[in-house]
């Protein structure tokens, strides 16, 4: 049995780990700070949301470096795309051999950071939300799917992503992809809804018009869509991301019954990892540059106007500097974005 180290005990790798570790007695967590010492003292509780019971908590072997595990084989990176360096740099320098790396983040950066450390490295898409609601509780909509692929289908990885797929499968919906690349930017489309939902404050203040912010982020959506085609990237099955003909035909009914399935949908949606980071835990970093960030460049390079995108990623990116962040209403957000479409 492989030693793992989950290397980041953020939601997702508390999750993911939570869900394993009983099944998988050699897993520990990278931890540190106020989580780290909660799961120390009294263990680990992932539920789901709406479980009528929290599950009992779960004894977790918490590390606070490397070189308490330094024959670790197997780590699953779970920190986000901004420690991303640092995280990679301090596993190079403190295994004694090279690990395999699985790469849990949100976007495409870990893709060109990664491989400049590492020889073997499996790259996963996680299909699920998950938050932390105190220290050592977290919280998440559903159990998977994780998507796991490498770039370009390497045969050379194929067995190692079965078993990972497998080791994985002990505790949730894992699934191999051959398509990781339009699956990733499918993924990333979807993420759009992040900024928008953590600039408008959404679960932390009551939003006044959910036509305003129905219009802010099915046009966001549709432009991210339309800014990755024109880059030659197709979309692809990722559970829960909606289609551009979803899209397009809630554009299509009445104003007012769209109203009532948008309402229906986002009050559903949880508190996402930017969110976590600004609304929740009081950070000013965040991947406004790994999502938005990403989408705004591919549009410079094919000469697009992209107002929606263009528009919340300038708003964001000022107001997410500041200490502490302060939601935006989502009217003002709205004439922001009709301003630049010259309406």
């Amino acid at each position: 049995m492989h030693e793992i180290v989950i290397y980041g005990a953020g939601s997702v790798g508390s999750s993911l780990g939570g869900w394993l570790a009983p099944h998988y007695p050699n897993l520990s967590f990278l931890a540190r700070g106020d989580h780290a010492a909660a799961m120390k003292k009294k263990g680990l509780i992932v539920s789901l949301k709406g479980e009528k019971s929290r599950p009992s908590r779960l004894a977790v072997s918490v590390i606070g470096d490397l070189t308490e595990r330094p024959d670790t084989e197997i780590v699953v990176i779970t920190v986000k795309n901004y420690s991303l360096p640092s995280a990679a740099a301090d596993i190079k320098k403190k295994l004694k051999k090279e690990p395999l790396i699985v790469a849990l983040q949100n976007g495409v950066e870990n893709r060109e950071i990664l491989p400049k450390y590492f020889s073997r490295v499996i790259y996963g898409i996680v299909c699920y939300n998950s938050w932390r609601v105190e220290p050592g509780i977290i919280c998440a909509n559903k159990q998977g799917p994780i998507l796991l692929g490498t770039p370009d289908n390497d045969g050379a990885l194929a067995g190692t992503l079965e078993e990972v797929r497998q080791i994985f499968s002990l505790a949730l919906d894992a699934r191999i992809t051959k398509d990781l690349a339009n699956a990733a930017v499918t993924k990333m489309v979807m993420n759009l809804t992040n900024s928008i939902l953590t600039l408008v404050g959404h679960g932390f203040r009551e939003i006044t018009s959910m036509r305003a912010l129905k219009h802010i982020v099915t046009g966001t959506l549709l432009e991210g869509i339309e800014i990755a085609a024109r880059e030659g990237y197709r979309e692809a099955k990722v559970p829960g991301a909606p289609t551009r003909g979803l899209l397009e035909f809630s554009e299509w009914l009445p104003e007012s019954m769209s109203d009532i399935v948008f309402a229906g949908n986002i009050n559903k949606v949880d508190l996402n990892s930017m969110g976590q980071d600004l609304l929740q835990l009081g950070r000013n970093v965040t991947e406004l540059e790994s999502l938005n960030g990403f989408f705004i460049a591919l549009a410079d390079s094919h000469g697009m106007r992209a107002p929606y995108n263009r528009t919340i990623y300038e708003i964001c990116k000022k107001r997410f500097a500041k200490t502490p962040f302060t939601p935006m209403d989502e009217t003002e957000v709205w004439r922001a974005i009709q301003k630049r479409l010259g309406k």
